[in-house]
């Protein structure tokens, strides 16, 4: 779900413990290690209505990283050497 918010231009908020590659802490949404962190980062959006657009601009940006046709071109090249050096 945080990788097709931030597609969608939308600051993330999301846990430490699970350690998100699709969150950019304070770059492109934040991650609390609390809940009650989560609420203060939430208040923090809420009250500052520049930085969700700021930061789901830059959210957008970094989910095109994860996108499939790169991914996949990624593990083609991989599978080529190792066939090649077989």
């Amino acid at each position: 779900m945080l990788l097709e918010a931030s597609a969608c231009g939308l600051p993330l908020l999301a846990r430490k413990d699970y350690k998100p590659e699709t969150v950019i802490d304070a770059k492109s949404g934040y991650l609390a290690g609390s809940d009650d962190e989560l609420l203060s980062r939430l208040g923090d959006l809420i009250v500052n209505p520049q930085l969700p657009f700021a930061m789901g601009r830059t959210a957008r940006a970094h989910s095109e990283c994860f996108d499939w046709d790169l991914i996949t071109g990624r593990w083609e090249k991989i599978y080529i050497k190792l066939v090649a050096e077989r």
